[in-house]
């Protein structure tokens, strides 16, 4: 089974697409899919009447949160839910998905697939995506160098995890204090723990930029954070 946790906030224009692009996943699936829908407390409530048919074997969960946690805290909630079940119900694999990306047809039955056929040390696998709204084009990814990752962030959230490794070797997936680059610290997690990434070269989504979701952060500011992160990480 593949777990799936869409978090969304205020992003009502564009979560509709993204669960669908997580559904059709199931078409070509040869394994179950399991979704945990988390609302971050949007204002008004995100409607949970789907406008597209889903397969009696794709099960949603859907859970509001009252008050607004952030992106963070919310996968971590949905990383929760799926370990705190009997191990048995558990996924095989596990992928944290922005209310505003619109996947690829059949990407997770590739990555999956990769997955399936990688030795023990590999945790993950990625590719490409693309920008649409305010930002717009490609941002490419690459085969997996871990001397490069040390030194930047070349991997999306958006890629498909092992979770057994995930649950064996991090408490939580995301440290919620941690203000930005919380993707890259999970992959140099990952990292110093022994695994590695597989690359996919093909465009696994596309994620939606409006423009008043842009952050006003300087290059400063991710300036602090990178060292921030890599004092952390590229130390032990």
């Amino acid at each position: 089974m593949i777990g799936v946790v869409i978090s969304a906030f205020n992003q009502h224009e564009t979560v509709g697409n993204t669960i669908e692009s997580v559904i059709i996943q199931r078409d070509d699936l040869d394994c179950g899919l399991d979704i945990i829908f988390i609302d971050d407390a949007s204002m008004p409530p995100i409607d949970r009447m789907y406008p597209f048919p889903v397969p009696d074997d794709v099960n949603i969960q859907w859970l509001q949160v009252p008050d607004n946690r952030g992106v963070q805290k919310i996968r971590n909630i949905g990383f929760k839910m799926f370990k705190d079940r009997p191990v048995s119900q558990q996924p095989e694999y596990i992928i944290f998905v922005d209310g505003d990306v619109t996947f690829i047809p059949n990407v997770f039955q590739e990555m999956k697939k990769t997955l399936d056929a990688s030795g023990p040390d590999i945790a993950y696998a990625y590719g490409h995506y693309t920008k649409r709204g305010y930002l717009s084009g490609r941002s490419p990814s690459k085969e997996f160098n871990p001397k490069a990752l040390r030194e930047y962030n070349y991997i999306s959230t958006m890629s498909l995890i092992k979770f057994p490794i995930l649950c064996r070797e991090l408490d939580k997936p995301f440290i919620e204090n941690e203000e930005r680059l919380q993707d890259w610290s999970l992959w140099l997690r990952l990292l110093n723990a022994g695994y590695s990434g597989v690359f996919i070269d093909r465009i696994i989504f596309s994620a939606y930029f409006a423009k008043e979701c842009i952050s006003v952060r300087d290059q400063l500011d991710y300036e602090k954070w990178r060292q921030i992160i890599a004092g952390k990480y590229n130390s032990q």
